[in-house]
């Protein structure tokens, strides 16, 4: 019997469209980790004339590697997937000034807690190869009811 396709591809696990689509795909998951890759090999819509892009996206990177991991445990569960909020990043550590154009950025992001509430905390790590580019503790909200939450904050 063959094992049955979680997912085909990171689109798949993210609510988000272009431009803001950043992740190039998923290398690993478990219980507790999920491990994703960004292409620098185009242009995106943070990219500078070279096509660098900022170190300061890497918060970003790390919010969506946490929504693909809620994603897969969606996916799970055969629910729906959610979208998500970014609530902060603590002592957001850059080692480097860009992510340059042509390389590949491995981001990491191991599940610190999880609260029944939605809220989570990730021990996040992005890599090129085995330089590490920029750290930080991410946490996010995954609510139950997203449009609700939206519909009151209008």
């Amino acid at each position: 019997m063959q094992p049955t396709v979680l997912f085909d591809s990171v689109q798949e696990l993210l609510p988000h469209t272009a431009p803001m689509m950043l992740l190039t795909e998923v290398l690993a998951w478990g219980n507790d980790f999920v491990e994703v890759l960004v292409d620098h090999n185009e242009p995106s819509i943070f990219s500078d004339q070279s096509g660098d892009v900022p170190i300061w996206v890497g918060i970003e990177y790390m919010a969506q590697a946490m929504m693909v991991f809620a994603g897969i445990q969606a996916k799970l569960r055969s629910d729906t997937i959610k979208i998500g909020f970014l609530l902060g990043a603590h002592q957001y550590k850059a080692y480097a000034p860009e992510f340059k154009f042509g390389t590949r950025a491995l981001i990491k992001a191991e599940l610190v807690f999880q609260e029944p509430d939605g809220v989570a905390l990730f021990r996040c790590k992005i890599f090129d190869g085995n330089t590490l580019l920029a750290e930080s503790e991410v946490k996010g909200f995954l609510p139950d009811n997203p449009d609700q939450l939206l519909g009151a904050l209008r």
